[in-house]
This record gives structure tokens, sequence and C-alpha cells, in this order.
């Protein structure tokens, strides 16, 4: 059977050191989220949404209130395709907080920052 070549982390590593960092932080729940296309046999079988962010999250205030977050991981020359910029447009308008990380300090201060936000009851 031929082995299948291991592909570059596009995004430097970011997606794996930010979850296991989200991992650490007790008032969140976060998990990875993928899009793409695979091939079994002659099907194509699409996965996700086109600009489908690296990741989905949860930040749980006291009260029970939790303000839904999402992570675009990119390498430090990285850039949105065209199809995350619609859903960060949409992610926006939504008022549901979306960063785009190139680094873990990149996560730490997205997350200081969320943890600061007023939330309206």
């Amino acid at each position: 059977m031929p082995t299948r070549r291991k592909r570059r982390k596009q995004d430097g590593g970011i997606v794996a050191k930010t979850l296991a960092y989200l991992a650490t932080q007790q008032d969140v729940y976060a998990e990875r989220r993928n899009s793409g296309s695979i091939k079994v046999g002659e099907r194509l079988i699409k996965l996700g949404e086109p600009g489908t962010f690296d990741v989905t999250g949860y930040l749980i205030l006291p009260g029970q209130y939790a303000i839904p977050f999402e992570i675009e991981a990119k390498s430090s020359t990285g850039e949105l395709r065209k199809s995350q910029v619609k859903r960060a447009a949409m992610l926006t308008k939504m008022g549901v907080p979306h960063c785009m990380a190139k680094s873990l300090a990149d996560v730490q201060a997205f997350l200081a920052k969320l943890r600061g936000r007023k939330v309206a009851a």
C-alpha cells in the first residue's frame, strides 16, 4: 500500500498550540474545525463549509453566560482566503468575536480581551 507523504503544517503549528493552550483554561471549551474534501473511490466528499475557521469555542463566564468565538490560525506570512474574509464579515455582523492568530501571543491577547468584554443580560 502506498504511503501518503506527510503534509507540511500551513499554519506553522499554531492550531495545535492554540488548542493545547485553550485546554489549560478552565473557563474555555474549544474544538478543532475542518473543511476540505477527500476522495473515496470515485466519490468526492466535502467536509465542512468553505471559510470555516480552525477553532471554535466558548468562553464560560460566571452566571452561566457563554461567549462563542472563532480563531483562524495562519503562518507569519499567511492571509485570509476570500471565503474566510466572507466568514469574518458574517461573524462581525452577528457579533461573534473572532481573530486571526499568527502566534500563541495573539490567541492569549484575544482571550484576555474577550474576558474583559461586558455581556448583556
